[in-house]
């Protein structure tokens, strides 16, 4: 089973170096390319074998070059008004110019020096820009490609051209002599000449790290002792090039770097046989990697130089100049569609896991204060009960006060003022007196008026007063001044929302006191010694509002 990835950040690539002979499979990872196998077009079973190859290889997605020899470019000037129209005449021109190859795609150019001059006398300006126009045709050979990479699990990176996409790489490689000379890099032509695996002598002509020419020729690798028969065959190929520069506004003012990239024994050969002045290079495949931060492994060889090519394209983010097609479409299209939606759930999960983190992280720092809090309440109930044990040693009962300021906020958390209460009370009794008096508030509940005019909600307050007469005493008259006290009372105690009523009258008491058959005097004096109990109960009523309010 293939290992799924996302191709945006790959750490594996396999890239498919598409020659006219077959495919040659490169394994790129980190920096580093590992050449695998070559398979023929002509191998029964072609297909069943690349996909053998590709999950062997356990990567991530696939690359296809091509390497091959029908590549087709073309340099055109196109005036574009607006950037809404770019596209739209961009794919109008590449079909002008392409009509026989579906798969097309053009890239723009840097202005060259004394390109798109106009007469100083022309009033319209030239706002025309170059752009490279390239194509490839949409053979057999490509399909089998296609379906071999749907019969794998991977997600395919995309389809480009192998000049176009090392163009780059020759700036980097120049730049890289020119410092080991120590020499500024003033050459604008740069001609990279290497021998690719099966794909013949492929040699890349750019001009300010923009690709001017391109060739692939078959030529025969050179064997051990007949350094000299493959030198001539490069030799004269790198003339032929060097013939066809001038058609592209080549000077040899403007400067030249030749580097040949193969065995040393064969191409230091090479050096003798070029009059042409350049700056000569002659580099095996394990120099340039080294220049370039690119490792190849002994499987490459020493003198190929396709495995370079691969590891340099197969380590980029987004391609240079991607081809597409309707094949390419249909096999691209959905997985990266899936390479998409993982990214977003390995982005979902990394915030969950995320948040998970940060919420153990809270709880764990949580416990560790609540561990300190409770070292700390220790400590502090500790220091008051020695304070308690003090005081009370001085002849303070903390624990009364405490309890009695407890009681007292109970209350004045009911809105409730019983002094007042009492005040008031007291200064209605006249001649009476209290013998004792119980005060109950039923529930404790916090209330708090949203508005000043608002009214607190009616307790269930009451107060209940005791008194007590003589046993001789008419119980008509005590009734008659527990009435008048009642009345007395609520005159006051209306504005305060209570209301007083007699609740234990005198005549409804069961006589408290020995009954026995003596009359006379010392009838009335035991009766006097014995008492009658009345009581009055005050509570707190609900607020009753007068027809003005």
């Amino acid at each position: 089973m293939a290992i799924s990835g996302i191709p945006f950040f790959p750490p594996s690539r396999a890239v498919i170096m598409m020659m006219d002979e077959g495919v040659c499979v490169h394994r790129v990872a980190n920096g580093s390319s590992q050449y695998i196998d070559t398979v023929s077009w002509r191998v029964a079973n072609f297909e069943i074998k690349l996909t053998e190859i590709l999950e062997a290889a356990k990567v991530t997605s696939v690359l296809i070059l091509n390497d091959a020899v029908e590549q087709h470019y073309r340099k055109e000037r196109i005036l574009i008004p607006t950037s809404f129209d770019k596209a739209n005449i961009i794919k109008r021109r590449l079909n002008v110019a392409f009509p026989s190859y579906p798969m097309r795609a053009a890239i723009e150019l840097k202005e060259q020096k004394g390109a798109g001059a106009k007469n100083k006398e022309d009033k319209d300006v030239d706002k025309s820009k170059p752009y490279l126009f390239a194509a490839s045709p949409s053979t057999e050979t490509f399909s089998r490609l296609i379906r071999s990479i749907q019969n794998t699990d991977y997600n395919f990176f995309g389809y480009g051209l192998l000049p176009i996409e090392s163009a780059s790489m020759l700036k980097v490689l120049a730049q890289k002599l020119a410092e080991k000379r120590k020499a500024p890099a003033k050459a604008e032509w740069t001609i990279l000449i290497g021998q690719h695996r099966g794909g013949g002598l492929r040699q890349i002509v750019v001009r300010n790290s923009e690709l001017a020419l391109t060739r692939v020729t078959p030529v025969e690798e050179p064997k051990e002792g007949y350094s000299d028969i493959w030198a001539k065959d490069v030799s004269r190929e790198l003339q032929a090039t060097l013939s066809y520069l001038s058609r592209f506004g080549y000077s040899p003012d403007d400067g030249l770097n030749i580097i040949i990239i193969g065995n040393k024994e064969f191409a230091d050969v090479l050096d003798g046989m070029i009059s042409v002045p350049s700056n000569f290079e002659a580099l095996s495949p394990f120099e340039a990697g080294q220049l370039l931060g690119i490792k190849l492994s002994f499987a490459d060889g020493d003198h190929f130089t396709d495995g370079l090519h691969a590891a340099w394209s197969g380590k980029k983010l987004a391609l240079d100049l991607p081809l597409s097609s309707k094949e390419i479409a249909d096999i691209s299209g959905p997985r990266k569609i899936a390479s998409v939606v993982m990214l977003l759930l390995t982005c979902a999960l990394g915030g969950v896991l995320y948040m998970a983190s940060m919420e153990a992280q809270g709880l764990y720092e949580n416990s560790r204060n609540l561990e300190v809090a409770n070292t700390q309440l220790a400590e502090i109930e500790r220091i008051y009960r020695e304070e308690i044990k003090r005081k009370s040693a001085l002849g303070i009962d903390v624990n009364a006060i405490t309890s009695s300021l407890d009681i007292d906020g109970r209350i004045q958390r009911q809105h409730i003022d019983v002094l007042g209460l009492l005040k008031t009370v007291s200064g209605e009794l006249n001649n009476l007196r209290i013998d004792s008096f119980e005060f109950k508030n039923e529930g404790d509940v916090l209330w708090k008026s949203p508005s000043k005019t608002e009214m607190p909600p009616t307790r269930k307050a009451k107060l209940e007063l005791s008194f007590s007469y003589a046993g001789n005493t008419n119980p008509k008259d005590g009734n008659k001044e527990m009435e008048d006290l009642v009345d007395r009372l609520n005159t006051k105690l209306k504005p305060m929302d209570y209301l007083a009523s007699v609740s234990v009258p005198l005549q409804n008491l069961t006589f408290s006191g020995a009954v026995d058959q003596e009359v006379g005097l010392t009838a009335n004096l035991r009766a006097s010694s014995e008492r009658y109990t009345s009581k009055v109960l005050i509570q707190k009523v609900d607020h009753v509002k007068s027809p003005g309010q």
